[in-house]
Protein backbone atom coordinates (compact mmCIF):
# COMPACT_ATOMS: atom_id res chain seq x y z
CA UNK A 1 0.00 0.00 0.00
CA UNK A 2 2.64 2.30 0.90
CA UNK A 3 3.99 2.07 -3.13
CA UNK A 4 0.69 2.34 -4.57
CA UNK A 5 0.26 5.63 -2.12
CA UNK A 6 3.52 6.95 -3.30
CA UNK A 7 2.46 6.72 -7.01
CA UNK A 8 -0.91 7.88 -6.47
CA UNK A 9 0.89 11.40 -4.79
CA UNK A 10 2.89 11.85 -7.80
CA UNK A 11 -0.35 11.72 -10.30
CA UNK A 12 -2.04 14.60 -8.35
CA UNK A 13 -1.56 17.95 -7.94
CA UNK A 14 -0.97 20.29 -4.86
CA UNK A 15 -2.76 23.82 -4.79
CA UNK A 16 -0.26 25.57 -6.62
CA UNK A 17 -0.85 23.40 -9.74
CA UNK A 18 2.70 21.25 -9.24
CA UNK A 19 3.01 18.09 -9.22
CA UNK A 20 4.14 16.40 -6.64
CA UNK A 21 6.94 15.39 -9.14
CA UNK A 22 8.79 18.56 -8.88
CA UNK A 23 9.12 18.37 -5.57
CA UNK A 24 10.38 14.61 -4.66
CA UNK A 25 11.03 15.19 -1.15
CA UNK A 26 7.65 16.34 -0.24
CA UNK A 27 6.41 12.81 -1.22
CA UNK A 28 9.31 11.67 1.18
CA UNK A 29 7.88 13.77 3.84
CA UNK A 30 4.68 12.58 4.09
CA UNK A 31 5.43 8.93 3.43
CA UNK A 32 7.95 9.18 6.57
CA UNK A 33 5.70 11.51 8.61
CA UNK A 34 2.77 8.00 8.42
CA UNK A 35 5.23 5.66 8.46
CA UNK A 36 7.58 6.15 11.22
CA UNK A 37 6.00 9.40 13.28
CA UNK A 38 2.03 8.46 13.66
CA UNK A 39 2.88 4.41 15.17
CA UNK A 40 5.36 6.80 17.53
CA UNK A 41 1.73 8.83 18.59
CA UNK A 42 1.30 5.19 20.84
CA UNK A 43 -2.45 5.12 19.59
CA UNK A 44 -2.14 1.46 18.54
CA UNK A 45 -0.92 1.65 15.33
CA UNK A 46 2.19 -0.98 13.81
CA UNK A 47 2.24 0.53 10.65
CA UNK A 48 -0.01 2.89 9.08
CA UNK A 49 -0.17 1.44 5.80
CA UNK A 50 -1.85 -0.92 7.33
CA UNK A 51 -5.14 1.01 7.88
CA UNK A 52 -7.56 0.80 5.18
CA UNK A 53 -10.64 2.55 6.66
CA UNK A 54 -10.91 5.62 5.29
CA UNK A 55 -13.20 7.28 8.64
CA UNK A 56 -9.97 5.81 10.64
CA UNK A 57 -7.42 7.69 8.73
CA UNK A 58 -9.75 11.31 9.26
CA UNK A 59 -10.80 10.69 12.57
CA UNK A 60 -6.69 10.68 13.20
CA UNK A 61 -7.16 13.76 11.02
CA UNK A 62 -9.26 15.28 13.05
CA UNK A 63 -7.41 14.61 16.32
CA UNK A 64 -4.53 16.61 14.60
CA UNK A 65 -6.58 19.75 14.08
CA UNK A 66 -7.23 23.05 16.10
CA UNK A 67 -8.59 21.19 18.89
CA UNK A 68 -7.72 17.83 18.75
CA UNK A 69 -5.61 15.78 21.22
CA UNK A 70 -3.10 15.19 18.69
CA UNK A 71 -2.55 18.83 17.31
CA UNK A 72 0.72 19.80 19.39
CA UNK A 73 2.72 16.40 18.07
CA UNK A 74 1.46 16.93 14.71
CA UNK A 75 2.38 20.53 14.82
CA UNK A 76 6.00 19.39 15.86
CA UNK A 77 7.22 17.05 13.32
CA UNK A 78 9.52 18.47 10.47
CA UNK A 79 8.09 20.86 7.36
CA UNK A 80 5.28 18.33 6.43
CA UNK A 81 2.79 17.65 9.43
CA UNK A 82 1.30 14.35 9.61
CA UNK A 83 -1.66 15.77 9.66
CA UNK A 84 -1.56 16.80 5.87
CA UNK A 85 -0.44 13.40 5.08
CA UNK A 86 -2.97 12.37 6.41
CA UNK A 87 -5.38 14.23 4.40
CA UNK A 88 -3.58 12.78 1.46
CA UNK A 89 -3.60 9.00 2.73
CA UNK A 90 -7.04 9.28 3.37
CA UNK A 91 -7.94 10.85 -0.50
CA UNK A 92 -5.88 8.12 -1.41
CA UNK A 93 -7.54 5.49 0.20
CA UNK A 94 -10.66 6.69 -1.28
CA UNK A 95 -9.77 6.65 -4.54
CA UNK A 96 -8.31 3.39 -4.63
CA UNK A 97 -11.36 1.80 -3.17
CA UNK A 98 -13.34 3.58 -5.54
CA UNK A 99 -11.15 1.34 -8.16
CA UNK A 100 -11.29 -1.39 -5.97
CA UNK A 101 -14.51 -1.58 -6.14
CA UNK A 102 -15.09 -0.77 -10.02
CA UNK A 103 -12.96 -3.52 -10.63
CA UNK A 104 -14.70 -6.21 -8.75
CA UNK A 105 -17.58 -5.62 -10.18
CA UNK A 106 -16.25 -5.62 -13.51
CA UNK A 107 -16.64 -10.11 -14.60
CA UNK A 108 -13.62 -9.51 -17.18
CA UNK A 109 -11.68 -8.98 -13.52
CA UNK A 110 -13.38 -11.42 -11.49
CA UNK A 111 -12.42 -14.14 -14.50
CA UNK A 112 -8.80 -12.89 -14.64
CA UNK A 113 -8.28 -13.30 -10.73
CA UNK A 114 -9.94 -16.78 -10.94
CA UNK A 115 -7.87 -17.92 -13.92
CA UNK A 116 -4.41 -16.70 -12.10
CA UNK A 117 -5.58 -18.40 -8.83
CA UNK A 118 -4.58 -21.48 -10.96
CA UNK A 119 -1.70 -21.06 -11.45
CA UNK A 120 0.70 -23.32 -9.60
CA UNK A 121 3.99 -20.58 -9.85
CA UNK A 122 4.40 -17.21 -11.44
CA UNK A 123 7.34 -16.89 -13.61
CA UNK A 124 9.51 -13.27 -12.66
CA UNK A 125 11.17 -11.97 -15.89
CA UNK A 126 14.90 -11.84 -15.12
CA UNK A 127 15.15 -15.19 -13.80
CA UNK A 128 16.16 -16.69 -16.91
CA UNK A 129 19.41 -17.33 -18.77
CA UNK A 130 18.62 -15.35 -21.83
CA UNK A 131 17.86 -12.40 -19.96
CA UNK A 132 20.43 -12.20 -18.04
CA UNK A 133 22.68 -12.55 -20.63
CA UNK A 134 20.91 -9.48 -22.25
CA UNK A 135 21.45 -7.52 -18.53
CA UNK A 136 25.25 -8.72 -18.65
CA UNK A 137 26.26 -7.04 -21.91
CA UNK A 138 23.91 -4.43 -21.55
CA UNK A 139 23.83 -3.19 -18.15
CA UNK A 140 21.73 0.14 -17.85
CA UNK A 141 24.70 2.14 -15.89
CA UNK A 142 26.76 1.43 -19.23
CA UNK A 143 24.18 2.25 -22.05
CA UNK A 144 26.14 5.50 -22.46
CA UNK A 145 29.30 3.87 -23.69
CA UNK A 146 28.01 1.65 -26.26
CA UNK A 147 29.93 1.78 -29.70
CA UNK A 148 27.65 2.10 -33.16
CA UNK A 149 28.44 -1.76 -33.97
CA UNK A 150 27.38 -3.16 -30.46
CA UNK A 151 23.70 -0.22 -30.63
CA UNK A 152 22.73 -0.76 -33.69
CA UNK A 153 20.72 -3.24 -36.12
CA UNK A 154 22.17 -4.14 -39.85
CA UNK A 155 25.43 -5.41 -39.75
CA UNK A 156 24.44 -8.71 -39.65
CA UNK A 157 25.06 -9.48 -36.43
CA UNK A 158 22.49 -10.72 -34.26
CA UNK A 159 24.06 -9.28 -30.92
CA UNK A 160 23.48 -5.45 -31.32
CA UNK A 161 21.35 -3.90 -28.26
CA UNK A 162 18.44 -3.33 -30.45
CA UNK A 163 18.40 -6.80 -31.97
CA UNK A 164 17.95 -7.34 -28.34
CA UNK A 165 15.02 -5.73 -27.46
CA UNK A 166 13.09 -5.95 -31.05
CA UNK A 167 13.60 -9.88 -30.65
CA UNK A 168 16.34 -11.33 -29.03
CA UNK A 169 13.76 -10.72 -26.02
CA UNK A 170 10.97 -11.49 -27.20
CA UNK A 171 10.82 -14.88 -25.55
CA UNK A 172 11.70 -13.61 -22.18
CA UNK A 173 9.37 -10.39 -21.45
CA UNK A 174 7.08 -9.97 -24.81
CA UNK A 175 6.98 -8.94 -28.76
CA UNK A 176 8.01 -5.51 -29.33
CA UNK A 177 6.93 -4.41 -32.56
CA UNK A 178 9.06 -0.55 -33.81
CA UNK A 179 6.77 -0.53 -37.30
CA UNK A 180 10.24 -0.47 -39.31
CA UNK A 181 13.56 0.23 -38.44
CA UNK A 182 13.51 3.69 -38.45
CA UNK A 183 11.95 3.34 -34.27
CA UNK A 184 15.06 2.67 -33.67
CA UNK A 185 16.71 6.33 -34.49
CA UNK A 186 19.98 5.16 -36.52
CA UNK A 187 20.96 2.10 -37.65
CA UNK A 188 22.77 0.41 -40.81
CA UNK A 189 21.29 0.38 -44.34
CA UNK A 190 22.23 -2.20 -46.75
CA UNK A 191 24.73 -0.01 -48.57
CA UNK A 192 26.89 0.09 -45.07
CA UNK A 193 26.26 3.70 -44.70
CA UNK A 194 24.36 5.33 -41.45
CA UNK A 195 20.47 5.72 -41.72
CA UNK A 196 19.91 9.14 -38.96
CA UNK A 197 16.65 10.16 -37.61
CA UNK A 198 15.75 13.52 -39.64
CA UNK A 199 16.49 15.47 -36.12
CA UNK A 200 20.10 14.16 -36.27
CA UNK A 201 20.85 13.53 -39.88
CA UNK A 202 23.16 16.94 -39.84
CA UNK A 203 25.06 15.16 -37.09
CA UNK A 204 28.09 12.99 -36.95
CA UNK A 205 27.72 9.38 -36.95
CA UNK A 206 29.41 9.58 -33.77
CA UNK A 207 27.45 13.09 -32.49
CA UNK A 208 23.88 11.21 -33.46
CA UNK A 209 24.89 8.03 -31.75
CA UNK A 210 25.78 10.32 -28.40
CA UNK A 211 22.09 11.65 -28.71
CA UNK A 212 20.60 8.34 -28.98
CA UNK A 213 22.01 7.02 -26.34
CA UNK A 214 21.49 9.78 -23.97
CA UNK A 215 17.56 9.01 -24.65
CA UNK A 216 18.06 5.71 -23.66
CA UNK A 217 19.89 6.11 -20.55
CA UNK A 218 17.53 8.74 -19.41
CA UNK A 219 14.52 6.45 -19.98
CA UNK A 220 16.32 3.23 -18.73
CA UNK A 221 17.52 4.67 -15.33
CA UNK A 222 14.26 7.03 -14.92
CA UNK A 223 13.05 6.54 -11.15
CA UNK A 224 10.17 4.40 -10.84
CA UNK A 225 8.28 6.65 -8.52
CA UNK A 226 8.37 9.81 -11.32
CA UNK A 227 7.45 8.45 -14.60
CA UNK A 228 4.94 10.45 -15.87
CA UNK A 229 6.78 13.15 -17.31
CA UNK A 230 8.50 10.69 -19.91
CA UNK A 231 5.27 11.42 -21.54
CA UNK A 232 6.60 14.60 -22.73
CA UNK A 233 9.58 14.71 -24.82
CA UNK A 234 10.49 18.39 -24.42
CA UNK A 235 11.27 17.34 -21.07
CA UNK A 236 13.23 14.01 -22.09
CA UNK A 237 15.38 16.30 -24.64
CA UNK A 238 15.64 19.00 -21.63
CA UNK A 239 16.90 16.16 -19.20
CA UNK A 240 18.91 13.91 -21.18
CA UNK A 241 20.86 17.51 -22.20
CA UNK A 242 19.93 17.14 -26.01
CA UNK A 243 21.19 19.17 -28.47
CA UNK A 244 18.43 18.41 -30.79
CA UNK A 245 14.88 17.89 -31.23
CA UNK A 246 15.39 13.81 -31.24
CA UNK A 247 12.10 11.98 -29.83
CA UNK A 248 11.86 8.56 -28.81
CA UNK A 249 8.94 6.35 -29.74
CA UNK A 250 6.16 5.58 -26.86
CA UNK A 251 6.22 2.29 -27.45
CA UNK A 252 9.84 1.95 -26.92
CA UNK A 253 10.16 3.71 -23.68
CA UNK A 254 7.96 1.00 -22.35
CA UNK A 255 10.11 -1.38 -23.52
CA UNK A 256 12.96 0.43 -21.85
CA UNK A 257 11.55 0.01 -18.88
CA UNK A 258 9.38 -3.19 -18.54
CA UNK A 259 13.53 -4.28 -19.84
CA UNK A 260 15.70 -2.78 -16.93
CA UNK A 261 12.64 -2.96 -14.02
CA UNK A 262 11.16 -6.12 -15.05
CA UNK A 263 9.43 -7.11 -11.69
CA UNK A 264 8.21 -3.65 -11.48
CA UNK A 265 6.75 -2.28 -14.69
CA UNK A 266 4.21 -4.25 -17.29
CA UNK A 267 5.63 -5.99 -20.30
CA UNK A 268 3.51 -4.35 -22.99
CA UNK A 269 4.53 -1.84 -25.27
CA UNK A 270 1.49 -0.73 -27.33
CA UNK A 271 -1.10 2.11 -26.00
CA UNK A 272 -3.48 0.78 -28.00
CA UNK A 273 -3.23 -2.48 -26.32
CA UNK A 274 -3.13 -0.73 -23.10
CA UNK A 275 -6.55 1.08 -24.03
CA UNK A 276 -7.94 -2.41 -25.20
CA UNK A 277 -7.62 -4.10 -21.57
CA UNK A 278 -8.36 -0.91 -19.18
CA UNK A 279 -11.53 -0.28 -21.31
CA UNK A 280 -12.60 -4.46 -20.96
CA UNK A 281 -11.53 -3.97 -17.06
CA UNK A 282 -14.59 -1.27 -16.68
CA UNK A 283 -11.83 1.60 -16.55
CA UNK A 284 -12.88 5.12 -17.79
CA UNK A 285 -11.32 8.15 -18.93
CA UNK A 286 -8.27 7.01 -20.05
CA UNK A 287 -5.13 9.49 -20.53
CA UNK A 288 -4.42 10.22 -24.08
CA UNK A 289 -3.14 7.76 -26.94
CA UNK A 290 0.25 9.59 -26.66
CA UNK A 291 0.41 9.55 -22.48
CA UNK A 292 1.51 5.31 -23.21
CA UNK A 293 3.53 5.93 -19.82
CA UNK A 294 0.23 7.60 -18.21
CA UNK A 295 -1.65 4.61 -19.57
CA UNK A 296 0.78 1.89 -18.80
CA UNK A 297 0.44 2.86 -14.62
CA UNK A 298 -2.89 2.87 -14.80
CA UNK A 299 -2.66 -0.46 -16.09
CA UNK A 300 -0.60 -1.34 -13.32
CA UNK A 301 -3.06 0.00 -10.89
CA UNK A 302 -4.86 -2.88 -11.72
CA UNK A 303 -2.10 -5.16 -11.72
CA UNK A 304 -1.08 -4.12 -7.96
CA UNK A 305 -4.94 -4.52 -7.21
CA UNK A 306 -4.71 -8.22 -8.03
CA UNK A 307 -1.52 -8.30 -6.43
CA UNK A 308 -2.99 -7.59 -3.10
CA UNK A 309 -4.96 -11.04 -3.93
CA UNK A 310 -2.54 -13.15 -4.73
CA UNK A 311 0.85 -11.71 -3.38
CA UNK A 312 3.29 -13.77 -5.87
CA UNK A 313 1.38 -12.55 -9.25
CA UNK A 314 4.53 -10.99 -11.49
CA UNK A 315 3.66 -8.24 -14.29
CA UNK A 316 5.27 -11.02 -16.36
CA UNK A 317 2.03 -13.40 -15.74
CA UNK A 318 0.01 -10.76 -15.21
CA UNK A 319 0.57 -9.58 -19.47
CA UNK A 320 0.45 -13.36 -20.32
CA UNK A 321 -2.74 -13.76 -18.70
CA UNK A 322 -4.32 -10.76 -20.41
CA UNK A 323 -3.27 -11.79 -24.05
CA UNK A 324 -4.30 -15.30 -22.97
CA UNK A 325 -6.95 -17.21 -24.87
CA UNK A 326 -9.14 -18.13 -21.69
CA UNK A 327 -9.78 -14.59 -20.68
CA UNK A 328 -10.83 -14.19 -23.73
CA UNK A 329 -10.35 -10.53 -24.51
CA UNK A 330 -6.61 -10.36 -26.86
CA UNK A 331 -6.85 -7.81 -29.09
CA UNK A 332 -7.84 -8.89 -32.11
CA UNK A 333 -4.99 -6.64 -34.24
CA UNK A 334 -1.48 -7.25 -33.73
CA UNK A 335 -0.34 -3.85 -32.86
CA UNK A 336 2.48 -1.86 -34.19
CA UNK A 337 4.40 -0.68 -30.68
CA UNK A 338 5.36 2.99 -32.55
CA UNK A 339 2.95 3.29 -35.14
CA UNK A 340 4.43 7.56 -35.37
CA UNK A 341 7.50 7.08 -36.53
CA UNK A 342 9.99 9.18 -34.65
CA UNK A 343 11.78 10.60 -37.53
CA UNK A 344 8.68 12.93 -37.97
CA UNK A 345 8.01 13.42 -34.19
CA UNK A 346 8.04 17.39 -34.89
CA UNK A 347 5.39 16.99 -38.41
CA UNK A 348 2.89 14.39 -37.67
CA UNK A 349 -0.40 16.81 -37.64
CA UNK A 350 1.18 17.98 -41.16
CA UNK A 351 1.53 13.83 -41.72
CA UNK A 352 -1.75 13.34 -40.62
CA UNK A 353 -3.27 15.73 -42.82
CA UNK A 354 -1.27 14.99 -46.11
CA UNK A 355 -1.31 11.94 -45.52
CA UNK A 356 -5.12 11.97 -45.71
CA UNK A 357 -4.99 13.09 -49.56
CA UNK A 358 -3.13 12.73 -52.62
CA UNK A 359 -0.90 15.19 -53.77
CA UNK A 360 -2.51 14.72 -57.10
CA UNK A 361 -6.15 17.46 -57.25
CA UNK A 362 -8.15 19.48 -58.77
CA UNK A 363 -9.73 22.36 -57.83
CA UNK A 364 -13.31 23.13 -59.79
CA UNK A 365 -15.40 26.14 -59.47
CA UNK A 366 -16.75 28.99 -60.65
CA UNK A 367 -14.91 32.22 -60.88
CA UNK A 368 -14.05 33.88 -57.47
CA UNK A 369 -14.35 30.77 -55.48
CA UNK A 370 -10.73 30.81 -54.58
CA UNK A 371 -9.45 27.80 -56.67
CA UNK A 372 -5.89 30.27 -57.31
CA UNK A 373 -5.49 31.02 -53.73
CA UNK A 374 -6.42 27.26 -52.32
CA UNK A 375 -4.28 26.25 -54.98
CA UNK A 376 -1.34 28.04 -53.90
CA UNK A 377 -1.62 26.98 -50.44
CA UNK A 378 -2.05 24.01 -50.88
CA UNK A 379 1.01 23.85 -53.17
CA UNK A 380 3.12 25.27 -49.99
CA UNK A 381 1.77 22.44 -47.71
CA UNK A 382 3.15 19.80 -50.60
CA UNK A 383 6.30 21.71 -50.01
CA UNK A 384 6.12 21.31 -46.66
CA UNK A 385 6.24 25.12 -45.60
CA UNK A 386 3.39 25.40 -43.97
CA UNK A 387 -0.27 23.80 -43.79
CA UNK A 388 -3.64 24.38 -45.50
CA UNK A 389 -5.33 23.98 -42.84
CA UNK A 390 -3.06 27.70 -41.67
CA UNK A 391 -4.73 29.50 -44.88
CA UNK A 392 -8.24 27.46 -45.66
CA UNK A 393 -10.02 29.98 -43.40
CA UNK A 394 -8.70 33.35 -44.08
CA UNK A 395 -10.27 35.88 -46.56
CA UNK A 396 -7.65 37.64 -48.20
CA UNK A 397 -8.10 40.83 -50.13
CA UNK A 398 -6.06 39.52 -52.72
CA UNK A 399 -3.91 37.02 -53.26
CA UNK A 400 -0.76 39.27 -52.62
CA UNK A 401 -1.48 38.51 -48.72
CA UNK A 402 -0.72 34.77 -49.39
CA UNK A 403 2.53 35.83 -51.66
CA UNK A 404 3.82 37.87 -48.98
CA UNK A 405 4.15 35.48 -46.46
CA UNK A 406 6.22 33.27 -48.59
CA UNK A 407 8.34 35.87 -50.42
CA UNK A 408 10.41 34.61 -53.62
CA UNK A 409 8.73 31.41 -53.65
CA UNK A 410 5.38 31.94 -55.22
CA UNK A 411 4.78 34.01 -58.29
CA UNK A 412 1.87 34.80 -60.09
CA UNK A 413 1.63 35.31 -64.16
CA UNK A 414 -0.40 33.44 -67.22
CA UNK A 415 0.83 30.36 -64.35
CA UNK A 416 1.35 30.39 -60.78
CA UNK A 417 4.87 28.83 -60.49
CA UNK A 418 5.94 27.31 -57.31
CA UNK A 419 9.65 27.56 -55.93
CA UNK A 420 9.69 26.32 -52.75
CA UNK A 421 12.56 25.10 -50.71
CA UNK A 422 12.89 22.69 -48.27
Amino acid sequence: MQQQFKEWLLKQTTRNGNRFSDDPGQVNGFIKDLKETIPSWNIGIRDVFEITDIDHVRSLYQRCGSNGDLKEKSSSVGNHRPKNALKWYAQFLESNISIDSSLNQNPIFTKLIEILREKSSFRLTGDDEQYRKFIKRFPKENLLNLSLEQYALGDGANDSFCWWIERGLESVIGGYRPGTSKGHLVYFLKSGSLYKNRNIEHLSDAEALKEVLKIHSLVANANLDDLRWLDDDKQIQIRAGLSTKLAMGNGRKLRLLSIYHPGQFLPISSSDHIAHFLTHLGIENLPKREHTVARSLLLKDVFLTAKELIPALTPFEFMKTLYGEELGIKPSKEAVDDEEDADDSETNSKKEHSSMSSLNQILYGPPGTGKTFNTVSKAIEILGQSTFADWQDRTPQSVKELKQAFPGQVEFGGQIDFSGRR
